[in-house]
């Protein structure tokens, strides 16, 4: 993924605003002051994915918000967009809190969250907000202490669809004309564009200066991509520089990723082997709470791999042992009084002590 660092020579020769000028109407009269032809071009190629998506009259529109740069900008555009309609569809912005998110991130997604639903009241836009949390069973310290899961790998991904995926569903697929608005880009990754063009051929609609995609058969969803063209360098320039002219707090955003490749997620996420966010986080500021929370990962992933924490079936290395499972506790707990953070719930170990109980019945 391109950094915030290999953005184009235009955040190189303008200098961050210092203090929030006075709001432009839109982020349209924004770029509209802006050097940068390619930026206005490219918001405009936005705004005709918007006027697609109106021109079918979809009641309902939804971004699943991850707090990240490409969610962010999308969000941001559809909010402004629908400012400059006289009949706005509804907007339903879900940001799935799995609860083990890195705190910088969580707090700039907070931040956003808190000014979108201001931007709505303002405006009198129909924006709702959504946070929304796996149920009880669903997460993480239940599935892992309280049932004895081990921590997530890629041939094991247990995480996503109950952490994220199942939460955000009620509220992204309700029966209604939906066009849920997705952060996806060109040339983000390799992976990801492959998966675009072959959508392509697969019944998407491409190559109209749209992309749209729709949803399961049973579903009333269209997917679009309003921000598919926009270089990574690009998204950079806008939200340094033209959405705080707009009012917007996107520099929370781009101070979090810094300069570096980052990808933001949970701070006990095992998918990786060194989780390299973050490593960088940490060296910004080695006297965080986020060093003893990444030690705690540590400490799981290297004691999950050895025998004798772990059960056996059928001659292969199952689930996490009780004694061990008991231990995590004990150590999650002691966690919370070194950092000073709520990091497992009442419920959650009620739920973990419930399970245990009925194991040994």
């Amino acid at each position: 993924m391109a950094t915030a660092s290999s953005a184009s020579p235009l955040i190189q020769l303008l200098s961050p605003p210092t203090s929030r000028r006075t709001p432009y109407r839109t982020v349209s009269e924004a770029v509209a002051e802006s050097p940068d032809s390619e930026l206005r071009a490219l918001l405009e190629k936005s705004e005709l994915v918007f006027d697609e998506i109106s021109s079918r009259n979809l009641s309902r529109w939804v971004v699943t918000f991850s707090g990240g740069k490409d969610s962010t900008l999308t969000a941001l555009l559809a909010a402004d967009y629908l400012a400059q309609l006289a009949q706005p569809p509804q907007l339903d912005v879900v940001y799935s809190d799995t609860l083990l998110e890195i705190p910088a991130m969580r707090s700039a997604a907070q931040s956003f969250l808190d000014y979108l639903r201001e931007f709505g009241a303002v405006h009198e836009l129909p924006i709702r907000v959504h946070i929304v949390r796996p149920k009880v069973s669903d997460r993480f310290w239940v599935r892992m202490i309280g049932k004895g899961y081990p921590p997530p790998k890629p041939k094991f991904r247990w995480c996503t669809k109950r952490l994220k995926i199942a939460p955000a569903t009620p509220f992204v697929d309700t029966g209604e004309p939906t066009a849920v608005l997705t952060g996806v880009r060109y040339g983000e990754s390799a992976q990801r564009t492959a998966r675009l063009v072959a959508s392509c051929a697969t019944g998407g609609e491409c190559g109209q200066d749209y992309w749209a995609q729709r949803g399961p058969r049973d579903s009333r969803i269209t997917y679009f991509a309003p921000v598919i063209d926009w270089r990574t360098c690009k998204v950079w320039d806008f939200l340094h520089f033209v959405a705080p002219l707009a009012g917007w707090p996107t520099q929370d955003v781009y101070a979090l990723y810094g300069d570096t490749s980052l990808r933001f997620g949970c701070w006990t996420c095992t998918l990786v082997r060194r989780d390299k966010t973050v490593e960088a986080l940490i060296e910004r500021d080695p006297g965080s709470s986020l060093v003893k929370l990444h030690d705690f990962r540590e400490f799981i992933w290297a004691e999950s791999q050895k025998p004798e924490n772990r059960l056996v079936k059928d001659g292969h290395l199952a689930g996490l042992t009780l004694e061990f499972r008991r231990d995590l506790l004990r150590r999650l707990r002691a966690l919370e009084r070194d950092t000073g953070r709520s990091l497992i719930s009442a419920a959650e170990v009620r739920a973990i002590e419930q399970l245990w109980s009925n194991a040994r019945l």
